[in-house]
């Protein structure tokens, strides 16, 4: 019996401003009856930790009986090495399910992730069960999963910092939204539905703590007042997940890594690609095509021995590449993309490069992780290896087979070219002509010169926004698209009179050109579509099922309503006809936006997944099939 109390400690907590803490021991058989889970070889509190392999995926299951409705549970346990693939999961009846893997602290090797949760309605008196969850084939090892159920003092407030950038964030949303002022409590109610729910489940912001502090910082609510208030407030206004130092041991250099300035080329180009190593040994590079989803084909391998090499690209040919950097038994992956770009190509995707340096951490520091210092990052090089693109189903908005899969299906229906989206400023006229222009997934960041010009590009073409939370962040290059800036609290760019921040801060949006814009409802979640007018031309001789649901599953076996959602916006577009939403919680399903603009169109899936449910799902396959049959011009 003793080893169970090294093993697992289940934790019943109250919080409050004062905070007390009664432990409880959980299902004192567990160690008995599962001796050959445990190992002694590592463990984080105690002699044992338990291990989970593909025969025996579940461990630490910990059951909490007589849940009550609208009660807030968090868990978290300790995992060996940082496998994403070791999850902490919670279930219950209605089939109730819910997990995490996002990881909260570290322990030397041990990695703490955390799941909270709200009791719905319908497990009200039931009881829920906590527990570890291994869905890889290799074994993981888990330790100490605890349990706390939360409760707020409701006379707490939001320190400023919080408060500050979350009202801005909604007053943002306001201000595109509507165009008179509005009273206190629909303020708060629309905050309440839009944006503390799922706020609270990652970060801990809490309804009564938010209304306390509005109610605050306001007398007499004038929309312009307080938005002018907050403006003035913008030093202190920051983007909150880089206010914080990470852990800087998950971005260090690795043993062996590897980028190309451009990662884009044409046939007659050179690859030329920049290496670095902890050492002068020689390495090898393994060539491999992607052939289909999630599928690699070795084409060829390689030799080198200096820090740089170049190939020419057309030993290749046309297709997307990874070059796989291997030193003894480490590796580092290269995306590469090569392009024809011949004239009978009517189709250009763009590909969302800039968000992908944007989101790369490599050496330190990226625009939402800084492992280096307290400062905002303003600054990120494209001249680094990239570590934001995944080569699996687990990093579904920067996915490179998604961006693959995308160009696989247009262009064996209509030829199609794909560019990096920071085209739209560097070289503009080569996105003249086509006639279809195609944002892939999650183009995040865009600066003034490729907002306009898509913009001009699109009157006499047709736009496809197959993503979601595009057109966000406004940026500024510099150095010859060499280095990205954003100033994400609002700030002037560096030497300029120019405001950065969000593009629908500055008399513009998202909205004015694909007439959806990204919200925070629906955050993390994935869910089908249901049609919302069935008579819609681009539903036209499909086969709808009889409850309107499509998009359940894409290549990765999830639905394509998901991760981040954008919803259609009033005042920008009168025409705006709504096909479909999706299903999300919290009424944050994307929604499906097509807008007629005389001989051509624009149509918003207002998912970062949607894509991948092309060739997959009939139905949204038959929708941009039927778009593109009534707007697309073939040469």
């Amino acid at each position: 019996m003793c080893r169970f109390y090294f093993l697992f400690v289940f934790i019943l907590v109250f919080t409050s401003c004062s905070q007390k803490e009664q432990t409880f021991i959980s299902d004192p058989d567990y160690t008995k009856n599962h001796e050959w889970q445990l190992t002694d070889s590592l463990s984080l509190s105690g002699q044992y930790a338990v291990k989970l392999d593909q025969q025996n995926p579940f461990s630490l299951n910990t059951p909490i009986s007589g849940v009550k409705k609208g009660e807030i549970y968090e868990a978290s346990v300790f995992r060996l090495g940082g496998d994403p693939l070791l999850k902490l999961a919670v279930s219950g009846e209605h089939d109730f399910y819910s997990e995490a893997n996002r990881k909260i602290k570290s322990i030397g090797d041990w990695q703490q992730i955390r799941l909270r949760i709200r009791i719905p309605d319908e497990l009200d008196g039931t009881t829920i069960q906590f527990f570890a969850y291994n869905i890889g084939s290799n074994i993981n090892l888990a330790d100490s999963l605890t349990v706390t159920k939360l409760q707020f003092n409701e006379t707490e407030s939001l320190p400023d910092d919080i408060f500050l950038s979350l009202t801005y964030q909604i007053l943002q949303d306001f201000h595109i939204r509507h165009f008179k002022p509005l009273a206190v409590q629909d303020i708060l109610d629309y905050a309440k539905r839009e944006y503390l729910e799922p706020l609270f489940l990652y970060k801990g912001t809490n309804y009564q703590q938010f209304k306390n502090t509005f109610e605050q910082h306001i007398e007499n609510y004038d929309t312009g007042k307080l938005y002018a208030q907050l403006k003035a407030y913008r030093e202190d206004v920051h983007h909150p997940s880089v206010r914080f130092l990470h852990d800087k041991e998950a971005m260090d250099k690795r043993q062996i890594a590897g980028y190309t300035p451009g990662m884009f080329f044409s046939i007659n180009d050179r690859i030329e690609v920049f290496t670095e190593r902890l050492n002068d040994k020689s390495y090898e590079v393994h060539v491999k095509q992607l052939i289909g989803d999630y599928i690699l084909k070795d084409i060829n391998h390689f030799t080198f021995e200096k820090d740089t090499f170049s190939v020419a690209a057309d030993q290749f040919g046309e297709g997307f590449y990874v070059f796989v950097l291997k030193q003894n038994e480490h590796s580092f992956k290269v995306p590469i993309v090569i392009n024809g770009y011949t004239d009978e190509n009517t189709v250009a995707i763009l590909a969302p490069l800039s968000t992908w340096h944007a989101y790369n951490a490599y050496g330190g520091k990226s625009l939402y992780r800084n492992a280096i210092d307290l400062n905002d990052v303003n600054f990120v090089s494209v001249n680094r290896p990239i570590t934001s693109i995944g080569f699996d189903s687990s990093v579904l908005s920067h996915d490179f087979f998604a961006l693959y899969h995308i160009f696989k299906w247009f262009d064996e229906h209509y030829n199609a070219s794909v560019y990096p989206d920071f085209f739209l400023e560097a070289s503009p006229g080569k996105l003249a002509g086509y006639s279809t222009i195609v944002i892939a997934q999650h183009a995040e960041y865009f600066s003034p010169a490729m907002f306009s010009n898509l913009v001009n590009l699109t009157d006499a073409a047709n736009l496809i926004s197959l993503g979601g939370n595009q057109l966000y962040w406004k940026i500024k290059w510099h150095d010859d698209f060499q280095t990205m800036e954003t100033r994400k609290c609002g700030d002037f760019f560096e030497n300029t009179d120019e405001p950065g921040g969000l593009w629908r801060n500055i008399l513009t949006s998202e909205a004015r050109v694909l007439g959806v814009a990204f919200t925070e409802s629906g955050y993390g979640t994935y869910a089908p579509y249901q049609v919302k007018n069935k008579s819609h031309r681009l539903l036209q001789g499909l086969n709808i099922p009889e409850d309107g649901i499509f998009g359940e599953k894409g290549m990765n076996g999830r639905a394509i309503s998901g991760v981040e959602t954008d919803k259609m916006i009033a005042g920008f577009h009168e025409n705006a006809e709504k096909i479909a939403k999706g299903q999300n919680p919290d009424n944050g399903g994307a929604e499906m936006v097509f807008i007629p603009r005389d001989k051509v169109a624009t149509f918003s899936c207002g998912s970062i997944v949607c894509g991948t449910g092309l060739g997959v799902d009939s139905v949204f396959s038959g929708i941009i099939s039927n778009f593109m049959e009534l707007y697309h011009v073939e040469k």
